[in-house]
């Protein structure tokens, strides 16, 4: 099994940070590594909640394994040998959120030779959601 992980602080409050991570239909705008993104089941976000996710030309399915809502969520998605775990989970900070992101990818497609790939897909994307949670926040409308 590989695992990466990334944290970022946000200027902004838990609610709005977890309002862009449940959105999945929105994912695609502020994260640059998800091409598409759609809600597979209808309902809020609970156990066996399902959506479909294509990153870097690889479409996936996944399902929502866990989930606290507005702090914590976790989905799992297996294809061809390869099993991918995502993790967010949001603490509150005064004036603001860390944002704790974790990834894990096992099976065949995970070893060996192969490990290095995958470890360097998960770098970019978690790197592509720390970004693009900074991005989307930038993009929020303010009133002064």
């Amino acid at each position: 099994m590989v695992e990466e992980s990334a944290s970022v602080e946000l200027n902004a409050p838990v609610n709005t940070i977890w309002q862009l991570v449940s959105t999945i239909n929105d994912w695609e705008k502020w994260n640059a590594t998800i091409q598409s993104a759609e809600r597979l089941t209808a309902g809020g976000w609970t156990p066996g909640f399902r959506f479909r996710q294509t990153s870097e030309r690889w479409l996936s399915i996944y399902t929502i394994t866990e989930v606290d809502l507005g702090r914590s969520a976790s989905w799992t998605g297996s294809k061809a040998g390869l099993t991918r775990r995502m993790s967010v989970e949001l603490r509150p900070l005064e004036g603001g959120t860390e944002v704790e992101l974790r990834q894990t990818a096992s099976g065949p497609r995970a070893l060996g030779p192969l490990g290095f790939f995958v470890r360097r897909g998960m770098r970019r994307s978690l790197h592509g959601w720390t970004q693009g949670l900074r991005k989307a926040l930038a993009e929020i409308p303010t009133t002064a």
